[in-house]
């Protein structure tokens, strides 16, 4: 219940943010929130997993250099779809996979391992926000993670994205690896913490 709170402020505060920078009337540009405050409101952990150790339950989770900071990208998508990447990893929001459009972030996390944080949410002119990204989509969007600068790579067809549950459980997705593109891919039905591994 208190991360539903957290998320919720989170998600108002952001809300407030984009709506404010968004009234320039440009619309050129993907819209950018302030680092530090959308880091800290959307409860981006330095390191998603929080174990100590990179193996557990036969899984290994699969490392790369330290980005210097959160990198991230918002984009406003509506139902004709759209794409959204950071860091070489690809979100790709489908036609008809939402019904309005709405704020899709993608966030590649600072911790070492190849691991982003996504959200979906909408705003009304009130200021009311809802989380559109953890109750799920029409269509089920794609994400695609990059080992392109993973250090623990020995043999990418063993490759697959690990779902981080709110409950703290590991959810193994069904993945399809392109190893010209050094990219896995799994499709999602709703969005939560994600991060690649290998069996």
């Amino acid at each position: 219940m208190r991360n539903h709170w957290k998320r919720s402020v989170g998600l108002l505060a952001l809300g407030l943010a984009l709506f404010t920078a968004s009234c320039d009337g440009s619309g050129e540009k993907p819209l950018e929130p302030p680092v530090p405050e959308a880091s800290r409101t959307f409860d981006i952990a330095p390191s998603l997993l929080g174990l100590s150790s990179t193996s557990f339950e036969g899984i290994t989770l699969i490392r790369q250099p330290a980005l210097p900071g959160i990198v991230r990208e918002l984009r406003l998508i509506g139902p004709l779809g759209g794409t959204l990447s950071v860091d070489g990893h690809i979100l790709k929001v489908p036609a008809g996979a939402v019904s309005e459009p709405a704020f899709f972030l993608i966030a590649a996390l600072p911790s070492g391992y190849v691991e982003v944080e996504l959200f979906a949410f909408t705003t009304a002119i009130l200021g009311r926000i809802t989380d559109i990204g953890s109750k799920g989509f029409l269509k089920p969007v794609e994400l695609s993670l990059s080992y392109g600068r993973a250090t623990n790579v020995t043999d990418p067809n063993r490759l697959f994205v690990l779902r981080v549950n709110s409950n703290g459980r590991h959810e193994p997705m069904p993945s399809q690896v392109d190893t010209v593109r050094k990219l896995v891919t799994a499709a999602l039905d709703h969005f939560s913490r994600y991060c690649m591994a290998s069996n």
